[in-house]
C-alpha cells in the first residue's frame, strides 16, 4: 500500500469476533492503521494513540466546502 501499512476495518457489519481480533492486530501493531465506523466511538480504550482523523461523510452532494483560511475548497459531486 501507498502508506506501507495494512488497514484494518472495524465495522458494525463485522462479526464480533472478527471486530476483536482486527482491534487486538491493531493493538499489537508498531504503526497499525485502523479504519473505523462510528461503531469506534462506543469507548474503544487503546494505549498509544498517536493520530485520529475523524471525518464524516457529507449528506448531500451539492454542498462546497472550504477551509476558514480559504486555501482548498473541497467540491463533493455526486
Amino acid at each position: 500500500t501507498i502508506l506501507k501499512r495494512n488497514p484494518l476495518p472495524l465495522h458494525a457489519q463485522m462479526e464480533q469476533k472478527q471486530r476483536l481480533t482486527n482491534l487486538e492486530k491493531f493493538s499489537n501493531s508498531d504503526n497499525g492503521l485502523l479504519i473505523a465506523t462510528d461503531v469506534a466511538a462506543r469507548g474503544l480504550d487503546i494505549p498509544n494513540i498517536k493520530h485520529i482523523i475523524h471525518y464524516q461523510v457529507p449528506r448531500s452532494t451539492e454542498k462546497v466546502y472550504e477551509s476558514s483560511d480559504g486555501r482548498f475548497v473541497i467540491v463533493v459531486i455526486g
